[in-house]
């Protein structure tokens, strides 16, 4: 029942969002649209960003954390599944501010990018050089991202491959070469 009641709210949310701006979408709009009492919203969301925060933590987050692929076959599965999205997320943009989306991509991008070049995913126990450098990429990754979102046209899948390639061989991150799969 709780996650059902999550889920409810979330693709009222995801509605909304699509059809007026985030700032014009309140807690009774969401439950009114679900025929839900107010009161059930704050059992499981502190407010309207939250509820977009779950549904990003739900449909990027978790599906990438889960998620064995080698970086550059893994940062494309992240392309795509903007991409599936792509009108959604340019809107969850607008709507977060910049140090959340930041820190959304770190916490994402961070252990994968550790795990690659220091062998552990737990960046945040590595010395401070090496956090800086886990970080420093992660937040270029992240922005890059974030252009290609907020950008109305989108790469072609094949371009998206070749310049995730390119920079992950320039920093030697691509690990033991393979072929960049159809996914992205």
């Amino acid at each position: 029942m709780c996650c059902n009641t999550k889920q409810k709210i979330a693709d009222a949310m995801r509605r909304q969002i699509m059809e007026k701006s985030f700032e014009k979408i309140t807690v009774q709009n969401l439950m009114d649209a679900t025929n839900m009492k107010r009161q059930s919203f704050y059992y499981h969301f502190q407010d309207t960003r939250d509820v977009l925060m779950w549904i990003c933590e739900q449909e990027l987050a978790q599906p990438l954390k889960r998620s064995n692929l080698q970086l550059s076959d893994w940062l494309c599965y992240a392309l795509q599944l903007l991409d599936n999205n792509r009108c959604f997320y340019r809107r969850v943009l607008d709507a977060a501010n910049p140090e959340f989306v930041q820190e959304f991509g770190l916490q994402v991008i961070g252990p994968r990018i550790s795990l690659q070049l220091y062998a552990t995913q737990n960046w945040r126990q590595l010395d401070a050089d090496r956090q800086f450098v886990v970080g420093f990429i992660s937040q270029a990754i992240t922005n890059w991202l974030v252009q290609l979102i907020r950008n109305r046209r989108y790469p072609e899948p094949s371009d998206a491959r070749r310049k995730l390639r390119c920079l992950l061989d320039t920093l030697r991150l691509s690990g033991v070469t393979t072929e960049v799969t159809k996914a992205c």
